[in-house]
């Protein structure tokens, strides 16, 4: 009679615990529904521009957590289970849909999982006879990868809102339980042992959203039925991408991109073009570097970082062996530089020198640069960051000279133009204008490719406007290097012009 009633009630109990989950799974698929959610069709009021709010978010982290208490009562005989439990997640989550434009941002991932439950059975039979029962669940979930895919949140950059949705996957954790059955003779059963505790997650539906507002996400739902209280909350905390980008850069050892990187975000918001020019487009010193305009002159150097590189090493060599300075378009370049400078007189005159040696400043020669080639970057070099690209992508080499000019007695012209030196340098600028993919990008690990089979997030010069746009920083600036002189015969490299 004893072991008999004992099953019995077992298998009541096993029973009741599937039609349980049962419940617990039905009530996870409405269970938004009767909350604070509500599905919109169009921005809420006061919701924020999400392009420029999110104008390089890249990874969110925070937690997810649901609660649960309820009440059971079992059919046949007075019982009463009372169950309370909660699950807390510690979630990051990257942004995936690295090419899905402007309209929406996709963050997918998981995290480590933990949670606690308790479970209290109590049952009273009119014989006299009783049952009690205690189970107490606590700890972690070793099975859940942290990196395991089962959040998401899907950002509408148009509507300003965002969508949640989780996976039913659910956590184990042990437990420990006690039970004690007094039948009517008074005879006592005590049990107790250790098993596993199934605790089911609440997956959220993907019609239902919030309100995008800044760029912390936080929320709380709630609702009740006959079976009990079901409550999910979730915080979330915004972290961008680019301004990583420089951490980035100098794990590469990308330094001078780095520094770059760094001064640009900590400027104040200046536009290339815009607020400031590369030269002055009119007046007296037309073609003169603005004095006010932003620049870095300290930076780059040519020998020992420049020509380090095969792709720059190639175009100097153009400049310096083919001898760009003495072809005719060149010619009238100097020619046109002199007559500017007031160097055509009836006496000796230097040019491009500060005394007796060269102009060492890359910005008091810009005016007077004679010839400029670019060096650029291929697809296969953007597969392969280095440093270069990093710090100057596309650029400028100038090329100015120094010597002397005099006036002579000649059909050849009226000045003999003597070439010392010429000196080569970099003209550049820091700047995100036009459209550009600049490859794709993360910090955990770092990571920096072009390689659309990678990870990481793709950036584009957009990226860096959105950003100024939201935060109201980001400044662009000259880019100047020091100048490398070479000497050259002066016998061999004059040239004769008219006034």
């Amino acid at each position: 009679m004893k072991q008999e009633r004992f099953n019995e009630l077992a298998k009541a109990f096993a029973s009741t615990q599937l039609s349980r989950k049962q419940v617990l799974q039905g009530v996870a698929a409405s269970l938004l529904v009767g909350g604070s959610f509500s599905a919109l069709g169009s921005k809420p009021a006061g919701a924020q521009d999400g392009k420029s709010v999110w104008a390089g978010i890249h990874e969110l982290k925070g937690t997810y957590n649901v609660a649960y208490t309820g009440d059971f009562d079992y059919e046949g005989g007075n019982c009463n289970q009372k169950d309370s439990y909660s699950i807390h997640a510690t979630v990051e989550v990257k942004l995936v849909d690295r090419l899905g434009g402007s309209t929406r941002r996709v963050y997918e991932g998981g995290g480590p999982h933990s949670g606690q439950c308790s479970e209290s059975v109590t049952c009273s039979y009119g014989d006299g006879g009783s049952y009690e029962s205690t189970e107490i669940a606590s700890g972690s979930d070793p099975e859940r990868d942290a990196r395991d895919d089962w959040f998401g949140i899907e950002v509408n950059l148009e509507q300003g809102t965002y969508e949640l949705y989780s996976s039913d996957g659910g956590i184990t954790l042990p437990s420990t339980w006690n039970s004690k059955e007094i039948f009517e003779d008074g005879t006592t059963v005590t049990d107790s042992g250790t098993g596993q505790a199934l605790m089911p997650d609440f997956p959220f539906e993907e019609e239902h959203k919030q309100p995008l507002n800044g760029t912390s996400l936080s929320g709380s739902v709630s609702t009740s039925d006959e079976f009990g209280t079901y409550t999910a909350t979730w915080s979330f905390t915004t972290k961008e991408l680019l301004p990583e980008i420089p951490n980035i850069m100098s794990h590469y050892r990308w330094l001078n991109g780095a520094r770059f990187q760094e001064r640009w975000f900590a400027g104040p918001a200046k536009v290339f073009g815009t607020d400031f020019q590369r030269e002055i487009l009119s007046g007296p010193d037309k073609g003169k570097v603005p004095p006010d305009a932003p620049r870095d002159t300290t930076t780059i150097k040519m020998e020992s970082f420049v020509l380090t590189f095969p792709r720059a090493q190639k175009v100097y060599a153009d400049l310096i062996q083919g001898r760009r300075w003495m072809n005719k378009n060149a010619k009238k370049t100097i020619g046109a530089m002199l007559s500017r400078n007031k160097k055509l007189t009836n006496q000796k005159e230097d040019f491009g020198k500060a005394g007796n040696k060269p102009i060492s400043s890359a910005v008091d020669l810009y005016p007077d640069h004679i010839q400029e080639a670019i060096v650029s970057w291929s697809l296969k070099q953007l597969q392969n960051f280095d440093d270069l690209f990093c710090a100057l992508g596309d650029f400028t080499l100038q090329l100015a000279i120094c010597g002397y000019v005099e006036p002579v007695l000649s059909n050849k012209g009226t000045h003999k133009v003597t070439i010392e030196k010429v000196g080569v340098y970099v003209a550049d600028q820091f700047d995100f204008g036009g459209r550009q993919f600049l490859g794709f990008w993360d910090d955990d690990p770092p990571y920096a490719s072009a390689d659309i089979l990678g990870p990481g997030t793709a950036v584009y010069n957009s990226s860096y406007r959105d950003w100024r746009k939201a935060h109201g920083k980001g400044e662009d600036f000259l880019v100047f290097s020091d100048v490398l002189w070479t000497d050259v015969d002066p016998v061999a490299n004059s040239i004769y012009i008219n006034r």
